[in-house]
């Protein structure tokens, strides 16, 4: 997952890498007649400067900072403030 960490730091790191196996999604997982569909997983930040809100299309990541929230899989993009 390319996740890195100061070796002091890493025992303070929360680990939110990417699933990477049906069964590490645990009780998320939604399955339909369609077959498997994958929940979001959020990851806080390091967002582009030109990110849109998915949610309500304002302006997200706009200063360098952790803010607002993207999905490892569909890489969909909300503000914080938008309740998603």
């Amino acid at each position: 997952c390319k996740f890195k960490a100061h070796k002091r730091c890493a025992v303070r790191a929360i680990n939110n890498c990417k699933w990477t196996t049906l069964a590490s999604v645990g009780s998320d997982i939604i399955e339909d007649e369609d077959g498997v569909a994958m929940p979001h997983q959020w990851l806080e930040g390091n967002l582009p400067v030109s990110a849109r809100c998915a949610v309500c299309d304002k302006t997200c990541g706009s200063v360098r900072r952790l803010q607002d929230w993207r999905c490892l899989w569909c890489k969909a993009i909300v503000r914080v403030s938008s309740g998603y």
